[in-house]
């Protein structure tokens, strides 16, 4: 859950300054001024390294840090990724900045999505059916599906236990399995048993769904799962998620949120996110407990709309570190059939690494597009990437001022 401890520190700061200001205005920014302002926080604005661009967010100003960080009545949310926040933190003592004044968000969002966790292992998302009907308006499914589909019509369509098995043991020892990938995961009707396979496989375990699918035995096998991590995507007033709202998935949200991890006292879910503000229903179950993040971005360009984050710029010459894979871009993505996508932006499976049913994991990292994006993070730009439209691919700058108005 994300740590309401934060809330408190950024209260306590409010009450000491006349202003409050979020460092960040991208993505990152934005989820924590909403977050902020949820709980009853006023912000005075954002603060970037270097405007570029828009002046105003929410129509509160944008403001060079170098001009605010100095004034004794200002305080400061860090609102980026904890990779942004390791150079503004540099950036920020050249200014010698009061830190007394400044609390580092990125930290805790980054345990809040276990980010850490992610970064430092490979992970094996799993996409176990072809065809979402949840259909988020934010989800680039058409694309997904009239590339899988374009030269066969009669491409396999959803996973199978069989085909899984060998999934497993393609994949190393040390693989997370993430049931999350392109598609909602119980639209497969074996999802329960694809999960109970990776648990007894002893793999680190990670479930992202909104529960379309499920029912309720789904929900009691689950429950009883070694799960390293849980993240719902809950419905919204918008209904910009097409989830069944229903009287058994408020008792099965409900079911979840109460519960605790199997042998601990951690609460079974751990994150929480909708496209746009939650049902209010849901929000309800959720207050003082859980915090809804409502932010979006463009999958790596495969996404249009002034309602999407997105990077203003093409990456052609600049390093790079990938804030979700960390810097061995091992995160991949397995289709149905077994094809092996680059990471979960590739909706359009521009990065095909190969197959999962004929080679291992290491083996299709060794060719193809893995090390082209290994020389590109380096600044070895060789063909287009989608990593170059990607908000998760952080700028490492030679210098130490980090961006401010990225992720």
């Amino acid at each position: 859950m994300f740590d309401y401890q934060f809330i408190s520190e950024v209260k306590s700061l409010r009450k000491k300054v006349e202003k409050l200001y979020i460092y960040g205005a991208g993505m990152r920014g934005i989820e924590f001024y909403k977050i902020l302002t949820r709980n009853e926080v006023e912000i005075d604005g954002f603060i970037v390294t270097e405007v570029i661009g828009e002046n105003t967010k929410f129509g509160l100003p944008i403001l060079e840090a170098d001009t605010v960080v100095n004034d004794m009545n200002t305080g400061i949310v860090l609102g980026m990724s904890d990779t942004n926040t390791i150079d503004v933190d540099k950036y920020l003592k050249e200014l010698k900045a009061d830190f007394s004044r400044i609390i580092d968000g990125g930290k805790y969002l980054s345990e809040y999505r276990d980010i850490y966790g992610l970064r430092n292992a490979p992970f094996l998302e799993i996409t176990p059916v072809i065809g979402c009907r949840v259909n988020c308006r934010f989800c680039p499914q058409n694309l997904l599906i009239n590339t899988y589909f374009a030269k066969d019509k009669n491409r396999k369509r959803v996973m199978t236990t069989d085909d899984f098995e060998i999934f497993l043991k393609h994949t190393p020892d040390n693989c997370g399995i993430m049931f999350a990938g392109m598609a909602e995961p119980f639209l497969n009707p074996e999802c329960t048993k694809l999960l109970q396979m990776s648990c007894d496989a002893g793999r680190a375990v990670r479930l992202y769904t909104t529960l379309e699918g499920a029912i309720d035995r789904d929900i009691d096998v689950i429950l009883n799962l070694p799960l390293q991590f849980v993240g719902l995507h809950v419905a919204d007033k918008k209904g910009y998620a097409h989830i069944t709202v229903s009287e058994q998935y408020y008792r099965s949200v409900e079911k979840l949120i109460n519960a605790k991890k199997v042998n601990s006292e951690e609460s079974f879910v751990d994150d929480i996110t909708a496209q746009a503000e939650p049902d209010e229903r849901i929000k309800q179950l959720c207050e003082g407990r859980f915090e809804i993040i409502t932010s979006v971005q463009d999958r790596a360009g495969n996404l249009e709309g002034d309602e999407v984050e997105k990077r203003d710029y093409r990456l052609t010459t600049e390093k790079f570190l990938c804030c979700y894979c960390g810097p061995e871009v091992n995160n991949h993505v397995v289709l149905p059939d077994g094809t092996l996508l680059l990471c979960q932006m590739d909706y359009g499976m521009k990065h095909v690494m190969g197959n999962l049913l004929v080679n291992t994991f290491d083996e299709l990292r060794r060719d193809g597009i893995v090390p082209k994006v290994l020389e590109a993070a380096q600044g070895h730009h060789t063909c287009e990437l989608l990593c170059d439209t990607c908000l998760n691919a952080k700028i490492q700058k030679n210098d130490s001022k980090g961006m401010g108005n990225g992720i």
